[in-house]
Protein backbone atom coordinates (compact mmCIF):
# COMPACT_ATOMS: atom_id res chain seq x y z
CA UNK A 1 0.00 0.00 0.00
CA UNK A 2 1.30 3.44 -0.85
CA UNK A 3 0.22 6.86 0.43
CA UNK A 4 -2.47 8.81 -1.64
CA UNK A 5 -2.84 11.25 0.75
CA UNK A 6 -0.69 13.17 3.64
CA UNK A 7 -1.76 16.08 5.52
CA UNK A 8 0.49 17.72 8.03
CA UNK A 9 -0.77 20.53 11.05
CA UNK A 10 1.71 22.60 12.84
CA UNK A 11 4.48 20.28 12.70
CA UNK A 12 7.83 22.17 12.79
CA UNK A 13 7.93 24.78 10.22
CA UNK A 14 4.74 23.10 8.37
CA UNK A 15 1.73 24.88 9.60
CA UNK A 16 -1.12 23.15 7.41
CA UNK A 17 0.16 21.29 4.49
CA UNK A 18 -1.45 18.55 2.41
CA UNK A 19 -0.11 16.45 -0.43
CA UNK A 20 -1.30 13.92 -3.03
CA UNK A 21 1.94 11.85 -4.07
CA UNK A 22 2.02 9.04 -6.34
CA UNK A 23 2.68 6.00 -6.23
CA UNK A 24 6.36 5.80 -7.20
CA UNK A 25 8.75 8.68 -6.83
CA UNK A 26 8.43 12.13 -5.37
CA UNK A 27 10.66 14.44 -5.32
CA UNK A 28 10.69 17.81 -2.94
CA UNK A 29 13.04 20.69 -3.25
CA UNK A 30 13.45 24.00 -2.18
CA UNK A 31 15.99 26.29 -0.13
CA UNK A 32 17.67 24.96 2.91
CA UNK A 33 15.26 25.41 6.03
CA UNK A 34 12.15 25.55 3.72
CA UNK A 35 10.60 21.88 5.22
CA UNK A 36 11.77 19.30 3.27
CA UNK A 37 13.11 17.49 6.19
CA UNK A 38 10.81 18.06 8.30
CA UNK A 39 8.04 16.55 6.12
CA UNK A 40 9.87 13.47 5.88
CA UNK A 41 9.99 13.63 9.16
CA UNK A 42 6.16 13.92 9.70
CA UNK A 43 5.47 10.73 7.54
CA UNK A 44 8.64 8.85 9.82
CA UNK A 45 6.57 10.33 13.08
CA UNK A 46 3.54 8.65 11.27
CA UNK A 47 5.06 5.61 10.50
CA UNK A 48 7.04 4.94 13.56
CA UNK A 49 4.90 7.22 16.26
CA UNK A 50 8.99 8.98 16.81
CA UNK A 51 11.57 11.26 15.59
CA UNK A 52 14.37 9.99 13.32
CA UNK A 53 16.25 13.52 14.82
CA UNK A 54 14.62 14.83 17.51
CA UNK A 55 14.13 13.16 21.03
CA UNK A 56 11.84 15.78 22.58
CA UNK A 57 8.19 15.48 20.66
CA UNK A 58 7.34 18.72 22.18
CA UNK A 59 10.28 20.42 20.25
CA UNK A 60 8.51 19.03 17.11
CA UNK A 61 5.23 21.63 17.13
CA UNK A 62 5.57 24.73 15.78
CA UNK A 63 6.27 27.94 17.49
CA UNK A 64 3.14 29.46 19.60
CA UNK A 65 1.16 26.31 18.82
CA UNK A 66 -0.54 23.84 21.34
CA UNK A 67 0.18 20.35 18.98
CA UNK A 68 0.79 18.96 16.59
CA UNK A 69 -1.31 16.26 13.87
CA UNK A 70 0.08 13.97 10.91
CA UNK A 71 -2.93 12.29 9.22
CA UNK A 72 -1.94 9.58 5.99
CA UNK A 73 -4.25 7.65 4.03
CA UNK A 74 -3.40 4.62 2.33
CA UNK A 75 -4.65 2.69 -0.36
CA UNK A 76 -5.00 -0.31 -2.96
CA UNK A 77 -7.18 -2.52 -5.24
CA UNK A 78 -8.57 -4.41 -1.66
CA UNK A 79 -8.53 -1.34 0.88
CA UNK A 80 -8.16 1.95 2.51
CA UNK A 81 -6.10 2.60 5.57
CA UNK A 82 -6.00 5.85 7.65
CA UNK A 83 -3.55 6.19 10.42
CA UNK A 84 -3.75 9.89 12.24
CA UNK A 85 -0.81 10.56 15.03
CA UNK A 86 -1.28 13.50 17.65
CA UNK A 87 1.17 15.10 20.22
CA UNK A 88 0.42 17.81 22.62
CA UNK A 89 1.54 18.54 25.94
CA UNK A 90 -1.53 15.65 27.27
CA UNK A 91 0.89 12.89 25.85
CA UNK A 92 0.75 11.66 21.88
CA UNK A 93 -2.13 9.85 20.59
CA UNK A 94 -2.66 7.70 17.22
CA UNK A 95 -5.70 5.88 15.21
CA UNK A 96 -5.83 3.63 12.78
CA UNK A 97 -8.69 3.64 10.68
CA UNK A 98 -10.84 5.62 14.02
CA UNK A 99 -9.50 2.78 16.61
CA UNK A 100 -6.79 4.24 19.10
CA UNK A 101 -3.51 3.09 18.75
CA UNK A 102 -2.22 1.11 22.22
CA UNK A 103 1.44 0.57 20.91
CA UNK A 104 3.54 1.73 18.60
CA UNK A 105 4.51 -1.39 17.34
CA UNK A 106 0.98 -1.24 15.50
CA UNK A 107 2.35 1.68 13.58
CA UNK A 108 5.54 0.60 12.68
CA UNK A 109 3.49 -3.17 11.50
CA UNK A 110 1.44 -0.89 9.60
CA UNK A 111 3.67 1.07 7.64
CA UNK A 112 6.92 -0.29 6.91
CA UNK A 113 9.10 3.01 6.88
CA UNK A 114 13.59 3.40 6.18
CA UNK A 115 15.16 6.41 6.59
CA UNK A 116 18.53 7.99 4.89
CA UNK A 117 19.68 11.23 6.04
CA UNK A 118 22.62 12.67 6.81
CA UNK A 119 22.81 11.89 10.24
CA UNK A 120 21.88 8.13 9.06
CA UNK A 121 25.62 7.51 8.04
CA UNK A 122 26.35 7.83 11.49
CA UNK A 123 24.85 4.79 12.15
CA UNK A 124 27.86 3.10 10.50
CA UNK A 125 30.75 5.17 11.72
CA UNK A 126 29.69 5.01 15.71
CA UNK A 127 28.19 3.20 18.16
CA UNK A 128 26.55 -0.50 17.75
CA UNK A 129 23.15 0.49 18.94
CA UNK A 130 22.06 1.83 16.11
CA UNK A 131 23.43 -0.61 13.09
CA UNK A 132 22.05 -3.00 16.01
CA UNK A 133 18.23 -1.47 14.80
CA UNK A 134 18.71 -1.73 11.78
CA UNK A 135 18.96 -5.84 11.65
CA UNK A 136 15.72 -5.47 14.31
CA UNK A 137 13.81 -3.59 11.81
CA UNK A 138 13.71 -6.64 9.56
CA UNK A 139 13.45 -9.24 12.21
CA UNK A 140 10.54 -7.07 13.59
CA UNK A 141 8.39 -7.17 10.66
CA UNK A 142 9.21 -10.59 9.20
CA UNK A 143 9.53 -12.77 12.73
CA UNK A 144 5.73 -12.32 13.62
CA UNK A 145 7.13 -13.13 17.52
CA UNK A 146 10.43 -10.97 17.43
CA UNK A 147 8.80 -8.26 19.50
CA UNK A 148 7.23 -9.72 22.29
CA UNK A 149 10.49 -11.76 22.69
CA UNK A 150 12.63 -8.51 22.87
CA UNK A 151 10.64 -6.70 25.22
CA UNK A 152 10.60 -9.44 27.36
CA UNK A 153 14.44 -9.95 27.19
CA UNK A 154 14.93 -6.18 27.94
CA UNK A 155 12.76 -6.70 30.78
CA UNK A 156 14.23 -9.64 32.45
CA UNK A 157 17.75 -7.81 31.36
CA UNK A 158 16.71 -4.80 33.03
CA UNK A 159 16.24 -6.68 36.62
CA UNK A 160 19.38 -8.85 36.64
CA UNK A 161 21.60 -5.29 35.81
CA UNK A 162 19.20 -3.84 38.36
CA UNK A 163 20.53 -7.02 41.03
CA UNK A 164 23.94 -6.69 39.78
CA UNK A 165 24.38 -2.75 40.74
CA UNK A 166 22.67 -3.52 44.25
CA UNK A 167 24.56 -6.59 44.88
CA UNK A 168 22.18 -9.10 45.18
CA UNK A 169 23.26 -12.53 46.65
CA UNK A 170 23.84 -14.90 43.77
CA UNK A 171 21.31 -17.35 44.50
CA UNK A 172 18.74 -14.83 44.28
CA UNK A 173 20.18 -12.74 41.12
CA UNK A 174 20.76 -16.09 39.31
CA UNK A 175 17.17 -16.78 39.23
CA UNK A 176 17.38 -14.32 35.72
CA UNK A 177 19.56 -16.47 33.98
CA UNK A 178 17.72 -19.54 31.96
CA UNK A 179 15.47 -16.38 31.26
CA UNK A 180 17.57 -14.06 29.85
CA UNK A 181 19.74 -17.40 28.13
CA UNK A 182 16.59 -18.85 26.59
CA UNK A 183 14.91 -15.41 25.04
CA UNK A 184 18.59 -14.67 24.04
CA UNK A 185 18.75 -17.18 22.20
CA UNK A 186 15.76 -16.69 20.62
CA UNK A 187 16.66 -13.09 19.35
CA UNK A 188 19.98 -14.33 18.01
CA UNK A 189 18.24 -17.28 16.45
CA UNK A 190 16.05 -15.00 14.45
CA UNK A 191 18.65 -12.45 13.74
CA UNK A 192 21.05 -15.10 12.10
CA UNK A 193 18.18 -16.59 10.10
CA UNK A 194 17.18 -13.24 8.93
CA UNK A 195 20.62 -11.96 8.12
CA UNK A 196 21.79 -14.90 6.01
CA UNK A 197 18.85 -13.89 3.95
CA UNK A 198 19.55 -10.18 3.68
CA UNK A 199 23.25 -10.88 3.24
CA UNK A 200 22.74 -12.16 -0.42
CA UNK A 201 20.73 -9.57 -1.49
CA UNK A 202 22.79 -7.01 0.16
CA UNK A 203 25.48 -7.40 -2.10
CA UNK A 204 23.21 -8.00 -5.08
CA UNK A 205 22.08 -4.08 -4.62
CA UNK A 206 25.35 -3.24 -4.44
CA UNK A 207 26.66 -4.64 -7.48
CA UNK A 208 23.20 -2.79 -8.75
CA UNK A 209 24.19 0.45 -7.44
CA UNK A 210 27.33 0.27 -9.28
CA UNK A 211 29.68 0.15 -6.33
CA UNK A 212 33.23 -0.35 -6.71
CA UNK A 213 34.40 -2.22 -3.69
CA UNK A 214 31.11 -4.63 -3.17
CA UNK A 215 30.78 -4.60 0.74
CA UNK A 216 29.96 -7.14 3.23
CA UNK A 217 27.40 -8.09 6.27
CA UNK A 218 28.41 -9.38 9.14
CA UNK A 219 26.42 -10.00 12.81
CA UNK A 220 28.02 -10.61 15.53
CA UNK A 221 25.95 -11.65 17.95
CA UNK A 222 26.66 -10.01 21.36
CA UNK A 223 29.18 -12.67 22.93
CA UNK A 224 32.46 -15.39 21.65
CA UNK A 225 31.04 -17.24 19.07
CA UNK A 226 33.75 -20.17 20.75
CA UNK A 227 31.05 -20.23 23.72
CA UNK A 228 27.35 -20.69 24.12
CA UNK A 229 25.24 -17.35 26.00
CA UNK A 230 24.86 -19.47 29.55
CA UNK A 231 28.67 -20.24 29.05
CA UNK A 232 29.65 -16.32 27.81
CA UNK A 233 27.34 -15.45 31.34
CA UNK A 234 28.90 -17.38 33.78
CA UNK A 235 32.39 -16.90 31.87
CA UNK A 236 31.73 -12.63 32.25
CA UNK A 237 29.85 -12.73 36.13
CA UNK A 238 32.73 -11.50 37.83
CA UNK A 239 33.68 -8.76 35.47
CA UNK A 240 29.79 -8.00 35.30
CA UNK A 241 29.73 -7.11 38.56
CA UNK A 242 32.40 -5.04 38.63
CA UNK A 243 30.78 -2.69 35.52
CA UNK A 244 27.44 -2.97 37.14
CA UNK A 245 25.81 -4.53 33.97
CA UNK A 246 25.79 -7.47 32.15
CA UNK A 247 28.32 -7.51 29.01
CA UNK A 248 27.57 -10.04 27.14
CA UNK A 249 24.20 -11.53 25.06
CA UNK A 250 22.10 -9.93 21.97
CA UNK A 251 21.64 -6.27 23.42
CA UNK A 252 25.62 -5.93 22.66
CA UNK A 253 25.24 -7.41 18.60
CA UNK A 254 26.72 -5.37 16.19
CA UNK A 255 26.08 -5.28 11.94
CA UNK A 256 29.64 -4.75 10.60
CA UNK A 257 30.00 -3.48 7.36
CA UNK A 258 33.07 -4.39 5.64
CA UNK A 259 35.02 -4.33 2.40
CA UNK A 260 38.78 -5.36 1.39
CA UNK A 261 40.38 -2.54 3.28
CA UNK A 262 38.14 -3.72 7.00
CA UNK A 263 35.38 -2.03 8.76
CA UNK A 264 33.67 0.34 6.61
CA UNK A 265 33.15 2.72 9.45
CA UNK A 266 37.72 3.04 9.32
CA UNK A 267 38.46 3.10 5.70
CA UNK A 268 35.26 4.08 4.12
CA UNK A 269 34.07 6.97 2.32
CA UNK A 270 31.08 8.95 3.26
CA UNK A 271 29.72 8.23 -0.38
CA UNK A 272 30.64 4.85 -0.01
CA UNK A 273 29.13 4.56 3.73
CA UNK A 274 25.68 6.20 2.16
CA UNK A 275 25.90 4.11 -0.81
CA UNK A 276 25.90 0.58 1.53
CA UNK A 277 23.31 2.46 3.60
CA UNK A 278 21.13 2.43 0.58
CA UNK A 279 21.97 -0.61 -0.39
CA UNK A 280 20.86 -1.91 2.44
CA UNK A 281 17.23 -0.11 2.92
CA UNK A 282 16.60 -1.76 -0.73
CA UNK A 283 17.89 -5.16 0.35
CA UNK A 284 15.72 -5.31 3.87
CA UNK A 285 12.37 -4.29 1.51
CA UNK A 286 13.05 -5.96 -1.32
CA UNK A 287 13.46 -8.78 1.73
CA UNK A 288 10.08 -7.94 3.55
CA UNK A 289 8.29 -7.96 0.38
CA UNK A 290 9.41 -11.46 -0.85
CA UNK A 291 8.48 -12.92 2.86
CA UNK A 292 5.57 -10.73 3.63
CA UNK A 293 3.98 -8.77 0.30
CA UNK A 294 4.53 -5.98 2.77
CA UNK A 295 5.27 -2.52 0.52
CA UNK A 296 7.90 -0.03 1.86
CA UNK A 297 8.25 3.28 2.19
CA UNK A 298 11.63 4.93 1.45
CA UNK A 299 12.51 8.31 2.97
CA UNK A 300 15.89 10.01 1.32
CA UNK A 301 16.17 13.03 2.65
CA UNK A 302 19.27 14.94 0.87
CA UNK A 303 19.66 12.32 -1.49
CA UNK A 304 22.17 13.83 -4.06
CA UNK A 305 24.68 14.93 -1.22
CA UNK A 306 27.77 12.46 -1.31
CA UNK A 307 27.42 11.21 -4.10
CA UNK A 308 28.43 12.05 -7.87
CA UNK A 309 26.32 12.10 -11.04
CA UNK A 310 26.83 8.27 -11.68
CA UNK A 311 26.06 7.22 -8.08
CA UNK A 312 22.88 8.98 -8.59
CA UNK A 313 22.01 8.03 -11.46
CA UNK A 314 22.22 4.42 -10.41
CA UNK A 315 20.58 4.97 -7.30
CA UNK A 316 17.39 6.21 -8.95
CA UNK A 317 17.62 3.96 -11.75
CA UNK A 318 17.27 0.99 -9.02
CA UNK A 319 14.42 3.09 -7.02
CA UNK A 320 12.62 3.19 -9.89
CA UNK A 321 12.46 -0.30 -10.16
CA UNK A 322 11.58 -0.82 -6.72
CA UNK A 323 7.74 -2.19 -5.90
CA UNK A 324 7.68 0.60 -2.73
CA UNK A 325 6.91 4.52 -2.78
CA UNK A 326 10.02 6.79 -2.52
CA UNK A 327 10.32 10.59 -1.33
CA UNK A 328 13.40 12.32 -1.63
CA UNK A 329 14.72 15.89 -0.72
CA UNK A 330 16.75 18.12 -2.46
CA UNK A 331 18.31 21.92 -2.47
CA UNK A 332 19.13 21.12 -6.24
CA UNK A 333 16.51 19.74 -8.43
CA UNK A 334 18.91 19.96 -11.58
CA UNK A 335 20.17 17.07 -10.67
CA UNK A 336 17.39 15.02 -11.07
CA UNK A 337 15.86 16.84 -14.59
CA UNK A 338 17.29 14.82 -16.47
CA UNK A 339 16.19 11.63 -14.63
CA UNK A 340 13.20 12.20 -12.95
CA UNK A 341 9.04 12.40 -14.81
CA UNK A 342 7.62 11.45 -11.52
CA UNK A 343 5.83 13.73 -9.02
CA UNK A 344 8.40 17.35 -8.09
CA UNK A 345 6.86 18.87 -4.93
CA UNK A 346 8.37 22.40 -4.22
CA UNK A 347 8.66 23.63 -0.63
CA UNK A 348 9.16 27.28 0.45
CA UNK A 349 8.61 28.74 3.92
CA UNK A 350 6.61 25.63 4.95
CA UNK A 351 4.21 25.47 2.28
CA UNK A 352 4.04 22.77 -0.25
CA UNK A 353 2.90 22.73 -3.80
CA UNK A 354 2.92 19.88 -6.19
CA UNK A 355 4.32 21.52 -9.75
CA UNK A 356 5.09 20.75 -13.16
CA UNK A 357 8.91 20.69 -14.14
Amino acid sequence: MSFDLIRVGCFRNLLQTEVVPQPGINIFFGKNASGKSSFLEALYVLGRGKSFRENHPLNLISHGMRSFNVYGRKIDDQRRVQIGVEYSRGGFKAHLDGAPVLRLSQLAEQTPIQIIAPNTLEIVEKGSMGRRSLIDWGVFHVEHEFGKISSRYRRVLSQRNADIRNNVTSRASSIWIPELVSLGNQIDTARCRYTDLLKIRFQQYSKLLGMEQIPSLELFKGWSSKHSLEESLKLSAEQDKKRGFVSVGPHRADLLFKDEQGLLKKWGSRGQIKMSLIALSLAQVDLLFELRQKRSVLLLDDLPSELDEESLANVYAVLCNSKHQVFITTVDKSRFSKLHRGGWFHVEHGAIAEVCV
